[in-house]
């Protein structure tokens, strides 16, 4: 993946994370799913999403709200273990994901309010995407 579009991903997450540590829980719980589909709109990734660490409670832009299936604990992918041992931003090696059978990669980063672990938030992009944003520049 060429820089500038790492460095976008990466950007993406950074500033919405930005956003969620700097409120209340409170806050975040009720705008989560606008401050989601606000960067869905502004962006060229194909899913955003956060995992809360506290119940497994899933927001994304893919149509995915609340709790899943019994058979599947976000907290338990190698995307949220890895941010949330790395204590920072990780950026995965490429894989197909679950949401469209594509190649992607993915910005994962755990998020933190008063200094307390809540879940972590992050980006997927797949290889259609990049494409498309290659071809727009």
């Amino acid at each position: 993946m060429p820089k500038n579009k790492r460095n976008r991903l990466i950007s993406s997450i950074e500033h919405l994370s930005n956003i969620i540590e700097s409120d209340n829980q409170d806050y975040m719980n009720e705008n989560i799913e606008f401050l989601l589909s606000t960067i869905d709109k502004t962006s060229n990734l194909t899913l955003i999403y956060m995992v809360l660490d506290n119940n497994g409670m899933m927001y994304s832009t893919g149509g995915i709200k609340g709790l899943l299936a019994s058979t599947f604990d976000a907290r338990e992918r190698k995307r949220y273990t890895s941010a949330k041992n790395a204590n920072k931003l990780i950026i995965t090696e490429p894989y197909t994901n679950a949401y469209n059978n594509l190649v992607s990669i993915s910005a994962v980063k755990p998020i933190y309010i008063k200094g307390k672990f809540i879940g972590v938030l992050g980006a997927d992009m797949d290889n259609v995407a990049f494409k498309s944003l290659v071809n727009y520049l």
